[in-house]
This record gives structure tokens, sequence and C-alpha cells, in this order.
């Protein structure tokens, strides 16, 4: 889009030192990795500002450049169908999106070329996704759930056999999503594991 800042740069909201100034690439062990957006940049492509907040070091984490974060890798694929959602016409519909990611007990750690800077590489990438539908008084009518949970490796092709329930990310990220959504829509929208698109 016209709007797509590509000028990495530090959080004005975070002090740089917490921040690590990486690279367009960076390796480590070997393995190369590239800034992978948590917040897609496509997602805030209508407003320049809000774009540019997409490519702050804070909204990055290491990811896989050769397969998992470029076309037809798996997370590049499920955020094409994120962006290229459409709620029905004419609806009150609205997509919430939580984004993360995973540690497991050892971590790895890439060094940024430029400050010297450890930086910890995911083990495994998640989205949850809710749909949430509302009257024209603006009360939620109704919620759908789904979750995606992505080992941080090599494959590509769909995103649809790494399907979870939200009720099973949030086990395992130890945070309830989707808080503000009413109780009696959450339980079963955050156990459901049918895709939404």
């Amino acid at each position: 889009s016209g709007n797509r800042s590509e000028a990495w740069k530090y959080d004005p909201a975070i002090p740089t030192e917490c921040q690590p100034n990486l690279s367009s690439s960076y390796s480590s062990g070997g393995d190369p990795y590239n800034r992978g957006h948590m917040l897609a940049s496509s997602s805030r492509a209508g407003i320049s500002n809000a774009n540019t907040q997409t490519f702050y070091y804070t909204n990055m984490t290491p990811q896989l450049s050769k397969s998992f974060n470029v076309g037809g890798g798996l997370w590049n694929n499920l955020e094409d169908a994120e962006a290229g959602f459409t709620p029905s016409a004419g609806s009150r519909d609205t997509l919430y999106v939580v984004t993360g990611c995973l540690f497991d007990s050892q971590i790895t750690y890439m060094t940024c070329a430029k400050d010297g800077m450890k930086c910890a590489v995911p083990d495994d990438f998640y989205k949850c996704f809710m749909l949430c539908s509302f009257d024209a008084n603006g009360k939620m009518t109704s919620a759908k759930g789904i979750g995606y949970l992505f080992p941080h490796e090599d494959p590509k092709g769909s995103y649809s056999p790494y399907n979870k329930s939200i009720d099973e990310i949030e086990a395992l990220a130890g945070f309830d999503f989707f808080c503000n959504v009413p109780e009696n829509l959450q339980k079963s929208a955050e156990a459901n594991k049918t895709a939404l698109f």
C-alpha cells in the first residue's frame, strides 16, 4: 500500500535500551531471521501515522525469513487471510485479533549486529480471532472465535491444520483474551475450533 512506512525505528514510549536495534536480517547459529510484524503493516495501511507505528521494534519478533514469514509461509498465509476477510455487507460485525508468541523453558537468543543486544527467538506464534456482531444499539449479540498456533519452523502451506480453540491458547499463554466479551457469548466462542475464514 502507499502508506507502508518501511521505516523501522525505536518505539518512543519505551526506553531504547530495552529495544534491540535490528537490521533487516540477522542470524543466530546460521539460522536467518527477519523482523516479523506482530500487528501486520497491512492492518494499519489506511493512515500513515498508524502504519509507522507497526514498524516500531516493539512490534517485531525474529521470524524465520526463508519460510515462516514469506509468501507461502504459514504466518504469511494467515496474515493474508486476515487482511482479506470482510464482514458481511451491511452488518455491524467487528473482527478482533490477539497476536503473540510463546517461549519454551530453554530460550534461544539471537544477537543484534548493530548494538550487541540479545533478542529472544519465539518457539511458537499464535493468533486468536473473535468475530463479534452488534445490534443497532451497539449491544453485542453474538461472538465466534478461533485460534491458530504455529511452531516456529519451516513448513509452508495451509494454516488450517494448526487451528486451536482460544481456550487452549489462553492456557498456554497464561492470559484471558477477549475479557470484555460477555461471558455467555465468550464461553462457546472460545471453545470453538471451526474456521471463521
